[in-house]
Parts: C-alpha cells; structure tokens; sequence
C-alpha cells in the first residue's frame, strides 16, 4: 500500500475511534469551550499519532526486540506476509481504489476552493461600517448574516432588522475567537477523509458547537433567550454565502435552541474527558506495533551482506558480497516475500515438536540471474534447514547484480523465522 494511502486510512481510524468516544461521552455536555478544544485536538492526534513510532521505548517484548534484522515470517495457521498490490499485474483493483480516492480529493478540495473565492468575492463587493464597537461588511445582495475570520458580512436588510444588536454579537463572537479556522480545518480533513462518514459527522458537530459558543455569548449579553431563539427562527430562510463561513442561522435549529435550555453539565462531568487520553495512547502503541512488524515483515533491497569488505570488479567469475546494482527478486522485495510465503511449507515434525527458530540462508545470484551454491548460514533443525533451502533452488530467475554496468555474481542472504501461533 502506497504510504500517503496507508497514512490517509491510519488517520481515520484515529478519527472514528477519537470521534466516537466523544460521540458517547461527551456531544450532549455543555462545556462548549472545552468541546471545542477536544474536537481540534481529536484532529490534531488523528494527524500527528500515524507518524509516531515508540517501538523502540517499548521493553520485555521479543518481537519488537527483533526489529534490527531482516526477515521473513513463516506463521501457522495465520498468513501474515501480503505483497504490494499491482506488482506485475497492470491496473489491479488497488490501482482503482486509489483512483477513485485521490479523485474524490480532488473534487472536494475544488470545492473549498470555489467557496474561498464566493466568500472572498463577497468581501470585495462590500462596504465597511463600524456598528456597535464592531466592524461590518456590508453586502450590497441579499445575504444571511455570516462571519469568515475577521469579516462580519451583513446584507441592508439584516442591518435595519431589530435583531441587528444579537446578530452582530453572535457573528463577532464567531470573528473574535476565529471560529473559522475550526471550520477550515473540518472541511479539509473531509477532503482527505471524504469517504469515511464519521468524518463528516465531526464537521457538522464542529460547525454546531461554535453555534452554541456564540448563542452564549448572546444571552450573556442580556437578550432574553425566548425572544433570541425568535429571531433564529426569523432568520432560517436565508441560504448561507458558503459552507466556509460561521452563519448566524445554521441549523439545525432545534438542536441550538435544546441547547439553550439545557440545564448546565455539572462540573464533575470534566472528568470524562481524560478517557480521550487513554484512546490516543492506545492508537499510538498499536501504530508503533504495526510499524515493528512492518519492520520485520519486509525484506530490505540491500543484501544482509557478509563481514568482508566488497572486491573491486576484476573477473567476472568472482563473487561480490556487494556490488552498485543489487540483484532483484521479479517483482521486487514484496513478490519475494509472496513467493516465499506461498512455497514454504511447516514440516509437520518441526511443528509436532513445537520448534521454531530463524534459518539464515545464503546463496549467489549468478550473473545470468540463475540461483546456485545455496547454504545453511545458520541452522536450527534439520527439517526446517531442509525447507528453507528447497524453497530457495526453486527461485525463479532473478535480475542480475551488476558492477560497472557488467553483471556479477552476487551472495545474497535471507533470514527466514519459522514461527507456531501458539493458542490460536
């Protein structure tokens, strides 16, 4: 899988395990400042945890201990090995999945852009006015109220309305705090997410909690809060300039206005939100133990090379340890790891006799890409020696290694660990 693709799925694994956790514990609390908070930081974990590795930090774990060394894992019953998709096969279903999605990307990401520009045309089209304390755009069209960063945009109407007091304040609580930065944010993580409807679901939660940071503020101001859901109400017809913006009437409607008489969470209900921290420190382990076995589970293109030096290419006949072209398996590292996973085969008495172990092989990758002199570098049964030397003569031809653009015969070796799932 293409690391962008890999990195894209982990961060919304991170999204739907984050966001539901919130969704359970803490969507109906009225501790919208705090909301607002986990909600960014949500974000941010679900970004940042796919490119932390703490593997190395983690002790008394003999798999992760192993990372340092190149190998192939030989697991029974489960196949842990998977080669890279499309390799040798043209346009593979992966090729299709990946082009469907950047294709969605694209789309969506075409979209923000078209409502920067509405919104910023909009901006170029209006007067500025300074009213109560604040500064207005005022929109020659017919417009809802809407604020974008630190632009209020009003139409004439919406200015002689006598709501006018309450809507400035809603849209500059919006302007002052830059609400609009949350909401940047949620419409690019579903450009990047589009197809993960959790994703979608935390915009629109993002988009209805700034609401009600901004409905607070305009009843702390004084507006009594029948006559504030009143206004609302009047002002539900209007369609908002772009998704971009922080709209004075975004719905739902009947959301805000259970909001607003919501007695308030008490203020032990804070503790619920250290249960996020617990979550991300779990993706953040099983990402880095996803990234050992990675580790351990892919073969390096360089040669697990010997301890003497490399020879300089006097005679063809000589054999390098290593050279300025590498041999390549058909296909590469990952049908190497295919083939092998796909040829090897448990001897039945190594498993009876529950023995496991890493059989170190080498043999030469001889100029005309033919394989010879294979040999037990390191033994650990002979049954399982015995395996792992059958399914390497069987090789298919290789590309050969090349020094000074001439091909060369070349040592290559290749560690394979033979290891039971025990109680599975």
């Amino acid at each position: 899988m293409e690391p962008f693709i890999l990195y894209i799925v982990k961060v919304n694994i991170g999204i739907a395990v984050l966001y539901s956790l919130y969704s359970l514990l803490l969507r109906k609390d009225t501790f919208f400042s705090s909301k607002r908070l986990t909600l960014l930081l949500i974000y941010v974990a679900s970004l940042t945890y796919p490119l932390t590795d703490i593997s190395g930090n983690i002790s008394g774990n003999e798999q992760l201990n192993r990372m340092s060394e190149t190998m192939i894992l030989f697991d029974l019953p489960v196949k842990i090995i998977y080669p890279q998709s499309g390799q040798g096969q043209g346009l593979g279903i992966m090729d299709l999945i990946f082009t469907i999605y950047y294709t969605g990307m694209t789309v969506i990401g075409m979209w923000i852009i078209i409502q920067l520009t509405v919104i910023t045309r909009n901006i170029a089209r209006s007067r500025k006015k300074i009213l109560f304390g604040a500064k207005i755009w005022i929109f020659p069209g017919e417009t809802a109220p809407y604020s974008f960063f630190k632009w209020i945009i009003l139409d004439e109407k919406t200015i002689k309305s006598p709501d006018i007091h309450e809507i400035v304040i809603h849209e500059e609580t919006h302007a002052t705090h830059f609400h609009s930065l949350d909401v940047l944010l949620s419409e690019l993580m579903c450009s990047i997410g589009w197809f993960n409807p959790l994703v979608w679901l935390m915009k629109k939660e993002v988009k209805i909690n700034l609401e009600f940071l901004a409905d607070r503020s305009v009843l702390r101001s004084g507006c009594e809060t029948e006559k504030y859901q009143f206004q609302i109400l009047r002002l539900s017809y209007h369609k908002a300039a772009a998704n971009l913006s922080n709209n004075f009437n975004f719905s739902p409607l009947k959301k805000r206005i259970q909001m607003m008489n919501k007695k308030k969470t008490p203020g032990i209900g804070f503790s619920k939100y250290i249960l996020l921290v617990p979550a991300v420190a779990a993706l953040v382990f099983f990402n880095s133990m996803q990234k050992a076995e990675a580790k351990e589970g892919s073969l390096i293109s360089e040669n697990i090379a010997a301890e003497s030096p490399a020879q300089p290419a006097q005679d063809n006949e000589k054999i390098y340890d290593h050279v300025e072209e590498m041999p390549i398996f058909p296909g590469g590292d990952q049908a190497l790891l295919r083939f092998i996973f796909d040829n090897l085969k448990y001897p039945k008495e190594a498993v009876d006799k529950n023995i496991e172990g890493i059989v170190k092989i080498r043999f030469v990758v001889q100029k005309d890409g033919s394989i010879g002199d294979v040999q037990v570098l390191k033994s650990v049964d002979p049954s399982l020696d015995e395996e792992s030397v059958r399914v390497v003569k069987t090789f298919p031809q290789w590309t050969p290694g090349k020094n000074g653009g001439q091909p060369v015969n070349v040592y290559y070796n290749i560690p394979i660990n033979f290891k039971l799932n025990r109680g599975k």
